[in-house]
């Protein structure tokens, strides 16, 4: 997560900011995801954006995020495998944990092991992770023969 701020300009939805702090606001539960949310809000990391329009897809959360995505052409960063396929085939670009972790692995910010725990802790489709996990082990080869 800590590299993310370098790579994007983090936008978030109200839906988005609601699914983040359900943890705290309804059970609660202070967790490490709503603590560097908190944080990252506060120091301008993210900056709460609505779009004009959404689409009507999936969850609340997803169809704001893809309708700004569309409207700001940003990059989408979701991990939910049918919202993920469809804003792809959709046009947009989207980006997810494993292709963040295959990138920052490739751009030499983080281990083949720390890109592999990555991988095995998203919750993402099998062929997503099968997909990744064969990238990821192209990419291991092409740097050990380099």
């Amino acid at each position: 997560m800590q590299f993310v701020p370098s790579y994007f300009q983090l936008l978030v939805t109200t839906p988005v900011v609601s699914e983040i702090r359900y943890p705290l606001v309804s059970l609660g539960m202070k967790t490490y995801s709503v603590d560097t949310f908190e944080q990252w809000i506060g120091d301008g990391r993210i900056v709460l954006q609505d779009p004009d329009l959404s689409v009507e897809w999936f969850q609340p959360g997803e169809n704001a995020a893809i309708g700004l995505a569309v409207e700001s052409d940003s990059w989408l960063l979701i991990d939910d495998a049918n919202p993920y396929h469809r804003a792809k085939s959709f046009g947009l670009r989207v980006a997810g944990t494993a292709d963040f972790a295959i990138l920052l692995f490739d751009q030499g910010h983080i281990a083949a092991d720390a890109a592999f725990k990555a991988l095995r802790a998203v919750r993402i489709s099998r062929g997503q992770r099968r997909q990744a996990l064969s990238l990821l082990e192209t990419l291991i080869r092409r740097k050990k023969e380099e």
